[in-house]
């Protein structure tokens, strides 16, 4: 298996927690990595983003990544991702790691 992609029809339906429980079991033969591009409802503390989905879900795979490269995109407003991205003054944007 190469990837596995969770989506839901709303917010509070349930993405986040059983994904968890899938990274658990596929931890259990192989390495697994996450990304979450984009999180609405972020907290912003001394200028740095947290994203309580990305985060729950970069430590159910302790891949080691950073949590800007797991999600690069945050945003504080809660809505849609594109609702939340049409008021530049409310985007935040994480530094994406970059390979080099």
């Amino acid at each position: 298996m190469n990837g596995v992609f969770v989506t839901g029809s709303n917010t509070e339906v349930g993405k986040t927690t059983v994904s968890v429980e899938i990274i658990k079991q596929l931890r259990k033969k192989r390495k697994v990595v996450v990304r979450k591009p984009v999180e609405t409802d972020c907290k912003w503390v001394d200028g740095r983003c947290f994203p309580k989905d990305a985060m729950k879900l970069n430590e159910a795979c302790a891949s080691g990544e950073s949590l800007s490269q797991v999600c690069p995109y945050c945003f504080e407003l809660e809505a849609s991702p594109e609702e939340a991205s049409l008021d530049l003054s409310l985007i935040h944007i994480s530094e994406p790691t970059r390979r080099s």
